[in-house]
Parts: structure tokens; sequence; C-alpha cells
């Protein structure tokens, strides 16, 4: 027995080809109702020698009561500018992005970037981001905040920021000359995208102090939509 779905408009669902009769179905984004989908991609200034371990380079905060962030991805970049003298065995370049819960103060330093108007917007007719503070470091890692992080990072990036010389006649591992992490739920096979609720958030890590002289910059790119339930 034939059936008919038949949408909020009054439009019926249509079916393709002959033998498998497939219902259409069209991709779309997450329906952000009267918010909206947002996306940022911002680099740190050039951060200094001997960066301490666990410092923050980038902090997203979410303090809103009553809606919701679903972040769908997050990507990182690392760039050596100066190389490293100490060529040790630590992963000294790698980093973690870590969930931040009860984040009731704002980290400080760096760059606060701006909230208002269009920015990180994906269509102009969406509402100003409602995220309380989006930050990136400029030559020094960022200060302050009150946050409890998660124990375990969602993502992580390894690698070693130097390379020994090697023998004479013996082969080379070429390292790569950047370093990065790429977050994105697979949302198709049932993972979630993660949502900040009020005095939430996701920071950026350095995971091992630098060794002398080296520096380096950082590319961050955060893409969200902001929702009142999921």
């Amino acid at each position: 027995m034939g059936f008919k779905i038949t949408g909020n408009a009054g439009v019926d669902a249509e079916v393709d080809g002959t033998t498998f009769r497939s219902v259409r179905t069209t991709n779309r984004p997450v329906d952000y109702g009267a918010l909206g989908s947002y996306g940022l991609s911002v680099v740190t200034g050039t951060l200094a020698a001997a960066l301490a371990a666990n410092a923050l380079v980038f902090a997203a905060r979410w303090g809103d009561a009553t809606r919701l962030a679903a972040i769908h991805s997050l990507r990182w970049r690392f760039i050596p500018l100066t190389p490293f003298t100490a060529a040790t065995l630590t992963d000294h370049t790698s980093f973690d992005a870590l969930i931040g819960r009860t984040y009731s103060a704002t980290h400080t330093g760096g760059t606060a970037l701006t909230l208002t108007g269009n920015s990180f917007k994906r269509r102009a007719s969406m509402g100003s981001t409602l995220f309380t503070d989006l930050r990136i470091a400029t030559t020094a890692a960022l200060g302050g905040g009150t946050i409890t992080l998660d124990p375990h990072p969602f993502a992580q990036s390894i690698r070693k920021g130097n390379r020994v010389n090697p023998a004479a006649a013996t082969e080379e591992v070429i390292m790569p000359n950047t370093d990065g992490g790429n977050w994105s739920p697979d949302v198709v096979n049932g993972e979630c995208p993660i949502i900040l609720a009020q005095n939430e958030g996701i920071v950026l890590r350095n995971r091992t102090v630098w060794p002398a002289a080296g520096t380096g910059i950082v590319l961050v790119e955060m893409n969200w939509s902001e929702l009142t339930a999921y």
C-alpha cells in the first residue's frame, strides 16, 4: 500500500528512478532558527621562545543562560618561524584542545575578537554571535580566566619541533614543517557535536614547554551554530 510524506507547506515528497524509488532528500545545515551559524579563522602573533607547558593560545567562552553553541569543527596549524635550539625528542610543538566547565571568568591578554555586527556570520540576516568571549594569543599565552578543564583532550596533535641531524650515509626522516589538528564529528555515523551550555567553553593549549629560541604562529579555525535546543 502506498503512502504520502507531506511537508509542512503541503508539498508531497518525491521519489527517484523506476527500480529502487528512493525518496529525494537534500542535505541542509542544522536549523538555527532565529540565531545563526558562524565561522572564524584567526592567527596568533609570533609566540615567544620558552612558551610554558599548558599555555593557552585560544579560548572561547559561552556564557548565555538559555541558548546553546554546537561546535561543528575545530582546526589548528602551528608553523615554526625560528628553529628551536634544543633538538630534543619531546613533542614540544604539539597542542591539546579541551572543553572547560564552570567557565565563570573570561581569560585575559591576547586579542579579544569582535563579537558584534556581522563578525563570523555565514549570512548577514543571522543574529550576532552570543559567545561571551573569543580570544587569540599574541606573543604570549593568555592569562586569567576561571575554568575547570576536562581531564582529557577531545582532540590533540603530536609532533616534535626539531630533528636531530642524521649521521653520514644514513637515512633521514623528514619532519613536516607544520603541526596541526583537525576535529569534526562524524554526525552521519552517530557522533555528536560539542554542545556548550552556560559557562562552558573550549581552549587550545601548548602541551610541553618550548626549548629556547624557537618561535612560531598558530592558525585557529572554528565553525559553530547557535541554537535554542539540541
